[in-house]
């Protein structure tokens, strides 16, 4: 019989996405069975091929609304700490319109456990925010588990915040012991991991004793589906120059609209003046006469949603503005593609900063260096623009040497191939 592996995953992208190399790892690799328990909200990012069974008895859930509120409630002001400040003054307001984070149904919870009995599931691998349920479930059931977690960001608080931090726990204080570097309740180290590339860590080496497996390679081959987009991005009626690509990604619940009504077109004519051409992920464009002028030239395209790992792997994309969720980031850094930093909240601050330091933006640029935050885009106008181009220009001309050596050490580090041996090692395949 099979081992069968069950993944219970649910939430937001960030916190769904990297399941699916670890799943088909497990599947090609360790002959494993995967299954996942998911909420209905997220079959839709399901790849083909990663499970042999997906589950949506866990049923519909509100995590996906009560993330999004609170992503725009801590993209206030411009730093982490601005962003809890004001989580302090919202939260409430903010969970009376969502209502308290329900990740499963107690009938979903119920069927979970049953499942567990069966005597072909040998593991339990949950996503370590949303899914902590499941660990008190596999305990209960006597089975082996891991949790794995996306977000770095307690100890990157630690490392690099020496401001009061407001958190759900009520207080606002300093983040920075033990228990604050380690949110998961006292739990053995063993019980959980972190998932962040090495060259992310910089100070921030404290976790708690809690392995850090590095990033996880997707598991799309990389080819673009869509051929009008290829087309494009392919350029092959345009001189050689002319076929660079920036890309602008925030995220799939982007907070970019809240900083000023001209932020969109600043961002994309600020990139346009550094990069014959932008691919942007986003809804619609602004009706700006400049913007549609640059559309009908087919200097820019607008997609809601971009297939970001295939994009970034395309030779003509060359630059990649992105508000450095972890996701994003380690995609960027493993298809090797140069990153314009520009975060919202929480860790995508500290993963901002050290990605400016390691492609040596500071250094190129002297004394006259300021890296893309809201702040201008919030002011916007000219000078907005001008400060997005003089950014893009940096990303373009990250070294070669540097950005393709950050893509060695990534792909070295194998974090989903270590994942899944660490999972076989205890399932003793």
């Amino acid at each position: 019989m099979a081992s069968t592996v069950l993944f219970v995953f649910h939430a937001d992208r960030g916190h769904f996405n990297f399941c699916l190399p670890l799943a088909r790892k497990l599947r090609e690799s360790h002959a494993c069975r995967c299954e996942l328990w998911t909420n209905t909200n997220c079959v839709q990012w399901v790849s083909p091929g990663c499970f042999d069974v997906v589950r949506t008895d866990l049923g519909e859930t509100n995590v996906h609304a009560v993330v999004g509120a609170y992503k725009f409630a801590a993209s206030s002001g411009d730093s982490d700490a601005d962003g809890s400040r004001h989580l302090k003054a919202v939260a409430g307001e903010m969970f009376a319109k969502t209502g308290p984070p329900a990740p499963a149904s107690e009938d979903g919870m119920a069927s979970f456990k049953q499942r567990l009995a069966d005597p072909d599931v040998t593991f339990v691998v949950f996503e370590g925010q949303w899914g902590r349920w499941a660990r008190d479930v596999a305990l209960e059931c006597g089975k082996n588990f891991l949790g794995l977690m996306p977000s770095y960001r307690e100890p990157f608080r630690a490392a690099y915040c020496f401001e009061p931090l407001f958190n759900f726990d009520g207080e606002e204080r300093i983040r920075n012991t033990k228990a604050d570097i380690d949110n998961f309740h006292g739990w053995p180290e063993e019980d959980t991991s972190y998932i962040i590339a090495n060259c992310l860590v910089g100070n921030a080496t404290d976790s708690a004793g809690r392995r850090r497996f590095g990033a996880f390679l997707p598991c799309s081959d990389a080819v673009l589906q869509d051929q009008s987009l290829r087309d494009w991005l392919d350029g092959d009626t345009l001189p050689e120059r002319d076929r660079v690509v920036t890309v602008i990604s925030l995220g799939s619940q982007s907070a970019l609209t809240t900083l000023s009504a001209s932020v969109e077109a600043d961002l994309v004519k600020g990139s346009l003046e550094a990069s014959p051409r932008v691919l942007i992920a986003s809804k619609a464009l602004p009706d700006d006469p400049a913007l549609k002028a640059f559309t009908d030239a087919d200097k820019v395209r607008c997609m809601e949603y971009l297939p970001l790992w295939d994009v970034l792997n395309h030779a003509n994309v060359q630059c990649f503005v992105s508000h450095c969720g972890a996701n994003s980031a380690h995609e960027a850094l493993l298809a090797g593609t140069a990153v314009v930093p520009l975060p919202f909240f929480d860790d995508q601050f500290y993963i901002a900063e050290r990605l400016e330091e390691l492609y040596g933006y500071a250094a190129a640029s002297g004394d006259d260096y300021r890296p893309l935050r809201k702040a201008e885009l919030r002011r916007g106008g000219p000078d907005a623009v001008t400060h997005v181009a003089s950014a893009v220009r940096l990303g373009l001309a990250a070294p070669n040497n540097i950005v393709q050596s950050l893509q060695q050490e990534a792909l070295q580090e194998d974090g989903v191939g270590k994942a899944a041996e660490a999972i076989a090692s205890k399932i003793n395949l």
